[in-house]
């Protein structure tokens, strides 16, 4: 019976033919048998490569010559590095490797510079290979330690040893972590306090983000090996977008989007003012398909120069959703950011002329004290690049003669208001509520109990102006009613 070849083991190889066997053809030479045919050379008459060449390898073949003269005259270069080896008795190595390969620090050295890696990252100082390099080198110069490389293989090492690796910033910011952490316990006491004295049952939160027309789908894509060149096809408009401003509270409840596009706009300031008042500042053109675009998705569209949130948008945003209201009695309490347009002397104005009042998130920290940069702004942003995708593979499903070429054509403002509207829905109000329970800010039982107190006390007249008609005889301190009631 014949012998069956063994069978392979692992996965099939794709492209290739693996791994080539091994012919033991290369033979290594000892620094003692380097050094005699250095010595030969040296003494042996002209042509001397010639004579040294067929005195050591008397049968090679003619097609080889080079390859010995090359190895020969790199051992010349190399000479004094194997005397060097040959009086440190080692003559029968087949390898000598330079000075200072190898070489490593003492433990008390290495900590130093575990010692100034930990101080830069206490300070937030991003530490390079590079720059560890350059410190280990100058650790060692100080301790005496000469020829010391501190190369790729010695920093994996070192980092090894130590417990250290390269990680990805997950946050960049001007203040640390602890700061940031006392910054959002300060600001959630604050917003607490202000729901307390006036009596507010929940909070609000907007904030706007940006929309683009094209969102490819990751920085990486699938693609054959050794191609230097990657090419990915795009529609267009890798940089032309929207602006999308969205408002929640801490109950969950989702409010209508205001989404801003850019436009030319007309160079007759007569026109210009037409369009504001009358066309959300698109033109007669335009303005057909964008009062139809509304009617069907009850979104607010609006557009400008550089499309952009500006202080008139806000004014529009707070008289939409709080201008309204059926009683006016009832304060408001919205947290936005400090965009120079959200703070104009305009919008605190108006705010204040409808009772809403407006509370700025700290600068620095708004990824913690934010609820839309906290659990909002990136599952939006994860659904619009879904229904990106979707729309790639819709066309591509497009059927179209063999000759023409696949163009992929970016979703317009159409396309673009239907991805907002239905992103935004997606969304959950478990999600929406939970930004506010991540940033602390969502009021408690006994905060609720307080604000309920002071909002039925405002229903009947006793705290505020109008509480001088109760009794004129009395006199009545509005701080102090209200801090009785939230007692």
């Amino acid at each position: 019976m014949a012998r069956t070849q063994p069978r392979s083991v692992g996965r099939p190889r794709l492209n290739g033919k693996g791994r080539h066997q091994t012919k033991y053809v290369k033979k290594s030479i000892s620094v003692a048998k380097k050094l005699e045919v250095l010595s030969f050379w040296a003494n042996a008459s002209k042509p001397k490569m010639i004579h040294t060449i067929a005195h050591f390898w008397h049968d090679l073949a003619p097609e080889f010559y080079n390859s010995k003269r090359t190895m020969i005259q790199r051992w010349r270069r190399e000479s004094a590095k194997l005397e060097a080896a040959m009086k440190r008795s080692k003559g029968n190595h087949f390898k000598v490797r330079s000075l200072g390969v190898g070489t490593i620090l003492p433990s008390e050295v290495e900590l130093e510079v575990v010692f100034w890696v930990n101080s830069l990252r206490m300070e937030g100082v991003p530490v390079s290979p590079r720059m560890l390099a350059l410190q280990a080198r100058r650790v060692a110069a100080e301790a005496g330690i000469k020829n010391f490389r501190s190369s790729d293989k010695w920093i994996n090492g070192f980092r090894g040893r130590h417990r250290l690796s390269m990680r990805v910033p997950t946050r960049q910011s001007q203040d640390s972590p602890e700061d940031i952490a006392k910054v959002k316990e300060e600001f959630a006491a604050k917003v607490e306090k202000m729901a307390r004295q006036l009596g507010i049952t929940r909070i609000y939160n907007a904030d706007q983000t940006a929309a683009f027309f094209e969102y490819l789908p990751t920085k990486k894509t699938v693609h054959t090996r050794g191609t230097k060149t990657v090419w990915v096809r795009c529609a267009g408009s890798p940089k032309e977008g929207a602006t999308v401003m969205l408002l929640g509270d801490s109950n969950g409840v989702r409010f209508t989007p205001f989404v801003v596009f850019k436009i030319k706009p007309s160079i007759h300031p007569a026109i210009v003012k037409e369009n504001n008042e009358k066309r959300c500042d698109f033109g007669t053109r335009t303005w057909p398909e964008i009062k139809k675009l509304k009617a069907e998705t009850g979104l607010q569209i609006y557009a400008n120069g550089k499309g952009w949130w500006n202080s008139d948008l806000t004014v529009r945003f707070l008289q939409f959703h709080f201008g309204d209201r059926t009683s006016h009695a009832e304060p408001v309490l919205l947290l936005w950011d400090d965009f120079s347009g959200h703070w104009t002397a305009e919008v605190l104005a108006y705010a204040a002329s409808i009772r809403v009042v407006l509370l700025k998130v700290p600068p620095h920290a708004t990824s913690v004290c934010q609820p839309a940069d906290v659990a909002r702004n990136h599952p939006f942003k994860t659904w619009l690049r879904r229904f990106w995708l979707e729309d790639i593979q819709r066309q591509l499903a497009q059927p179209r003669d063999a000759q023409d070429k696949f163009k992929l054509t970016p979703p317009g403002r159409s396309g673009m208001c239907r991805w907002v509207l239905a992103s935004w829905d997606s969304l959950s109000p478990e999600a929406i509520a939970n930004g506010y329970k991540k940033c602390d800010l969502q009021l408690n039982d006994d905060c609720l109990a307080a604000a309920s107190l002071v909002s039925e006390l405002q229903q009947l007249s006793l705290v505020g102006p109008v509480a001088k008609a109760v009794d004129q005889t009395q006199d009545f301190d509005r701080e102090v009613i209200l801090e009785e009631a939230v007692v």
